[in-house]
């Protein structure tokens, strides 16, 4: 018995944090909320709503890690691209390979691969370069250059060589990898990153029994990755995990990150006062380099018993185009039903309209967050020959995830949101553009004359106030920015246009006129000896010595 219990206490210890830290430091920055469905339930007892941002916010699951699985139905997790579980499928159905790729540091494969090429922190105006510290665990595979297949890599974690708070940043880059035949082995020359997502996260670890994600087999025989780390934990590796905390106060960060030379598109940032640089490095690379500052973001929680929904609400989550429920689950139209959503997108806005009014005043909770990721349209039909044509970005709870749209002369952008932050105070809105010069030009039809530009912010009541505008252009790029404004749910509009050229003539000089005292001029002979002299003056004289003749 005394044995057991021996067992049992040091089981207890290793499955939590072994670090002297609290539990509500760790589980801070924990999001979304478990929701509990109250099952056993004969019928539904409520609704539920998430929202949740950026898709690479953990490198323990989803698009934070590399991994190669066949779409729609069974989703395994295949081995390799040889796997005979994987290809076995496309022997019945319609299938196609769902491949995603993490990007790894630089150094690894010496840049002949999109990679992460560093990062960088400003701090009180001192910029310093992060260092590299390892990779977490995860899925990965080797490049295969025969095969043209790229690396699948790990998310990286870099370090502030000067800095002692403890905090590792976790990056992730990654993005979608396709091949000209996607029902089948794969041949021919991969697209890669046509679209990518980008995210920097500062986090502290525990020590505990913690290990990063692994391959299982399910009952039903299928493969799969998963892991038994909390939900607090945004990245583990064997004994260790990662948790989200508040960047520095004052920071900003700088990405450099290279990219096939085909990624472009129009970016959209969770960040303030971004900047943008791009370059070619390669015939196969370009170079993208975004800096900014980290925002926090409103996290949103809406639930409503089922017996004082609106009949709306009952039918949106009965919809099966509107509500996803496997008619495999029992369960799945009992107790709560609860929906997650992107913070951007037009599904985002449908919950916010349809369970707004459920909203408390106060955001859920606040993100710490720095992340960017590509949109492929462009605005209409100005493109910019350098890959990207801008970036726009927002702290709003939710907001479009597309580039502006350009109506009645006015590049328009919709967010939405709750009225006050975590803490109650009144949450302050802000909104960036950042604009090929060129591409604005085009879109206004305009000449190489400097711009003026004007923010304007409407809500659904009425005017917003604006405590912060600001406008400025260089090195071919237009930088827009507004700041202060409160929600619920503003619009944003920006014009742009120039002072008119007058034309000058310019005024003729008036010609010298002639009066009798300069006209008449006069010429003497003066003598002195053999010596003669001719003066010409309007009163000339003779020079002393001479006489006039």
């Amino acid at each position: 018995m005394r044995r057991n219990l021996l067992v049992f206490l040091i089981s207890l210890l290793l499955a939590v944090p072994m670090n002297v830290v609290s539990s509500a430091e760790f589980e801070k920055y924990s999001w979304p909320p478990i929701i509990d469905k109250e099952l056993p339930a004969d019928s539904i007892t409520g609704y539920q709503w998430t929202t949740s941002d950026t898709f690479s916010e953990k490198a323990t699951s989803g698009e934070g890690m590399s991994f190669i699985s066949v779409l729609p139905d069974v989703q395994p997790s295949c081995e390799s691209f040889d796997d005979p579980f994987c290809l076995n499928l496309f022997k019945s159905g319609d299938r196609s390979w769902w491949i995603n790729v993490v990007l790894n540091e630089c150094q690894l494969h010496k840049s002949a691969y999109p990679c992460v090429e560093g990062v960088r922190v400003t701090k009180n105006q001192q910029l310093r370069t992060l260092t590299f510290s390892r990779y977490v665990d995860s899925f990965s595979w080797e490049p295969d250059p025969l095969r043209n297949i790229p690396p699948g890599g790990r998310a990286s974690l870099w370090k502030d060589p000067n800095s002692k708070d403890g905090i590792e940043y976790l990056v992730v880059v990654s993005g979608p990898m396709s091949w000209p035949n996607q029902k089948g082995p794969i041949s021919g020359k991969p697209s890669l990153l046509s679209t990518f997502q980008a995210s920097i996260i500062a986090t502290k670890s525990l020590e505990g029994d913690f290990s990063g994600p692994k391959r299982f087999i399910s009952v039903e025989g299928v493969p799969f990755i998963g892991t038994q780390t909390p939900q607090y934990c945004v990245w583990a590796i064997e004994g260790e995990c990662g948790y989200k905390v508040d960047f520095p106060d004052q920071t900003s960060f700088e990405l450099s990150v290279n990219l096939p030379r085909a990624s472009s598109g129009f970016l959209i940032g969770r960040m303030k006062d971004p900047r943008v640089q791009v370059s070619v490095i390669s015939p196969d690379l370009v170079n993208l380099k975004v800096s900014a500052e980290p925002v926090l973001i409103p996290m949103l929680h809406a639930k409503v018993k089922a017996a004082d929904a609106s009949a709306e609400i009952r039918r949106y989550f009965t919809n099966p185009r509107k509500f996803l429920c496997p008619s495999l689950d029992t369960n799945c139209l009992k107790g709560v039903l609860a929906s997650g959503t992107a913070s951007s997108g037009e599904t985002a806005f449908e919950y916010y309209s349809l369970l707004g009014s459920y909203l408390e005043k106060n955001a859920a909770k606040m993100l710490p967050i720095w992340s960017f990721r590509n949109h492929v349209a462009n605005l209409r039909r100005c493109q910019s020959p350098d890959y990207f044509d801008g970036l726009v970005s927002t702290n709003a709870a939710i907001y479009e995830g597309d580039p502006p749209q350009l109506i009645d002369g006015e590049l328009v952008y919709k967010v939405a949101g709750v009225r006050n932050d975590a803490s109650g105070n009144v949450f302050q809105g802000t909104y960036d553009l950042v604009l090929q010069s060129s591409i604005a030009r085009c879109l206004y039809k305009l000449n190489n004359n400097p711009i003026q530009a004007s923010i304007s912010i409407e809500n659904r009541d009425g005017d917003v106030r604006i405590k912060t505008t600001s406008f400025k252009e260089e090195k071919g790029w237009l930088r827009l920015s507004a700041a202060g404004f409160t929600f619920s749910q503003p619009t944003i509009k920006v014009a742009l246009t120039q002072a008119p050229v007058v034309a000058t003539t310019p005024t003729p000089k008036p010609s010298p006129s002639l009066s009798p005292a300069t006209s008449v001029r006069s010429t003497i002979t003066c003598v002195k000896g053999s010596t003669s002299k001719k003066v010409t003056a309007v009163k000339p004289k003779c020079p002393k010595g001479f006489k006039k003749k």
